[in-house]
């Protein structure tokens, strides 16, 4: 992956993520948390542009 590339999520997935956290399906979680756990994020093989 380019170093410079940007990371996307479509945005009716975004909506769709921040509505089950409206509705307190990510119980327990921080909202960054919960975002991370809920695109899998921790399955990119390059975590750099995590950061």
């Amino acid at each position: 992956m380019d170093s410079h590339s940007k990371l996307e999520i479509d945005s009716a997935a975004y909506e769709h993520f921040l509505s089950l956290w409206e509705l307190g399906k990510f119980e327990g979680q921080r909202l960054g948390q919960a975002f991370y756990n809920h695109f899998r994020l921790h399955r990119l093989s390059d975590q750099t542009p995590l950061q």
